[in-house]
């Protein structure tokens, strides 16, 4: 019962863009673009799509976009299992 309540509010706080223990922050203004490098990367889910987009370029890059003020989390998937990352992204006007 615990771990299926735990698993619902990770969940909710992914769904609404909450970053909660994020290991790295992103800051961006609507509109404004930053390209971070991520080795061997497979995988790139953004939160809330409303406030920023990321786009991969190549096989190691993403282009993450600020669409709208507000906070979303972005997560980075390599290779292994651990090289998994989370980032706060932080879109201001």
């Amino acid at each position: 019962m615990r771990n299926g309540l735990l698993g619902i509010a990770m969940m909710a706080l992914t769904l609404v863009g909450t970053a909660a223990g994020a290991e790295e922050r992103i800051d961006l203004e609507v509109g404004q673009k930053r390209v971070i490098t991520v080795e061997g990367l497979s995988r790139v889910a953004v939160g809330d799509t409303e406030k920023a987009e990321a786009r991969t370029k190549g096989r190691s890059q993403i282009e993450i976009v600020g669409k709208a003020p507000g906070t979303t989390l972005l997560l980075t998937w390599g290779k292994k299992k651990e090289d998994r990352k989370e980032y706060t992204v932080v879109v201001t006007e």
